[in-house]
């Protein structure tokens, strides 16, 4: 592994409470030189960089990604990038919030963001998915996840990471409802907080890229397709980057 290697990623989803604190992690990394980041909106906490920041992160304003329903969104995606930089990796951080967002947010938006990671040869994707994901069940958080997980796993992608969670809480939500909720569910320990499954991603994407680095000949062979339960997340978050 050449410890002076750079990698650049590109994050769909930042505003929102999983993408926020991947962001916050990859910020923390010096081995990250480019952190591109398609959002609706500029957060207050992006906007007090440090120095060693400032020029990694590179915000791409969008109204909303529906853009990427369109025939052309590829031209879009092309004309929005910087075509000197090779990308690595995509962080696709998205999820629909109730029954009626789930086919367009929690299927189609994330194929369309595998079809990029194809398109443009990035190397690893990484994908929020949910636990007992499954293309046959009759409730469509579980059914639009299990098959976005089907679909994309045909990708011509070197390396694609699911991240199966359960219930994720937040302590930067507000609400009394989240924190009963965060309560209830760290009681049955079913639950992964917000700032360990960001960790959690940038810590697999390391070792990710430094195993597509290292064993480039092996690797070449064939796709691997890796899941990740709540308890796979836990233990990666324990870990130092």
């Amino acid at each position: 592994m050449d410890d002076n290697k750079k990698y650049k990623c590109i994050v769909f989803g930042g505003n929102g409470n999983i993408g926020r604190t991947v962001i916050d992690h990859l910020l923390g990394v010096k081995k990250y030189s480019k952190i591109t980041i398609f959002c609706r909106k500029e957060l207050e906490r992006w906007k007090n960089f440090k120095e060693s920041e400032i020029n990694k992160i590179n915000i791409i304003r969008v109204e909303s990604l529906d853009f990427l329903n369109n025939d052309n969104f590829m031209d879009i995606i092309n004309e929005k990038l910087d075509k000197n930089i090779d990308y690595n990796t995509i962080f696709c951080c998205l999820g629909g919030r109730n029954d009626s967002e789930y086919e367009n947010v929690d299927f189609n938006l994330c194929i369309k963001i595998s079809i990029i990671a194809e398109k443009l040869n990035i190397a690893h994707l990484s994908v929020i998915s949910v636990e007992n994901s499954n293309s046959n069940s009759e409730d469509n958080f579980l059914k639009f996840r299990g098959k976005m997980e089907e679909e994309i796993s045909k990708k011509n992608i070197k390396y694609i990471s699911f991240f199966r969670t359960n219930y994720v809480t937040n302590k930067e939500d507000p609400t009394i409802l989240y924190w009963f909720l965060s309560i209830f569910y760290k009681c049955k320990d079913n639950s992964i907080e917000c700032k360990n499954l960001g960790k959690a991603m940038v810590v697999n994407d390391l070792d990710v890229l430094n195993l597509l680095e290292d064993e480039d000949e092996i690797v070449n062979r064939q796709k691997i397709i890796k899941y990740f339960t709540n308890n796979d997340i836990k233990q990666l978050a324990f870990r130092k980057i």
